[in-house]
């Protein structure tokens, strides 16, 4: 376990294969933003790894088990991530493709994604979000691609499905989405 984010990816091109393997991170403060994996590089890629909050870390910080600020292309690919404040964040990048992933447990929002255009989740299942389970916000023309993401044991008084701002948002093959919210969005469904 470590006191800060386990990997800080400060180059262009790094590929991290976990090969099966499990990563825990936390701190025992509970006070600092952790993250299990951070970039803020292009060409980030993220695969066949576990990614699980540490027992010790506290539920006051946002500990996303991944974390992308900024990257304009990137992978998160055949992932289990458990427990952690947001499942995936991405932030002002774009260009993410996120496929068979399965975000089990956040104390928050499973997916949550800010102007990162062109971004797309396929074969993803987000199971026992206690916030809102999706998250989009956007301003404009920011082109995400929902496509077969299963949602289940959400919080009932949370939502499944923000779309807040988010326009050109396509939602492909969704099975069923309960609770939702819509907020000037331009939605293809």
């Amino acid at each position: 376990m470590t006191s800060t984010s386990c990997f800080n990816i400060s180059d262009e091109n790094i590929t991290i294969d976990g090969k099966g393997y499990t990563l825990t991170f936390g701190d025992a403060s509970g006070t600092d933003q952790l993250d299990g994996i951070y970039s803020t590089k292009k060409n980030t890629t993220i695969k066949n790894l576990k990614i699980l909050k540490g027992s010790a870390a506290g539920s006051s910080a946002s500990r996303p088990g991944i974390f992308f600020n900024g990257p304009t292309s990137g992978t998160i690919e055949n992932m289990t991530i458990n427990s952690t404040y947001y499942g995936i964040y991405l932030l002002n990048g774009g260009n993410i493709s996120t496929e068979n992933v399965t975000i089990v447990n956040s104390s928050s929002y499973g997916i949550f994604l800010n102007a990162s255009v062109n971004s797309s989740f396929t074969n993803v299942v987000v199971d026992g979000a206690m916030g809102d389970a999706i998250f989009l916000a956007g301003s404009s023309n920011e082109n995400y691609i929902l496509k077969n993401v299963t949602l289940v044991n959400t919080n009932s008084s949370a939502r499944d499905l923000v779309i807040d701002g988010a326009n050109g948002t396509s939602l492909i093959d969704m099975p069923y989405v309960g609770n939702y919210s819509f907020a000037n969005p331009a939605i293809v469904v």
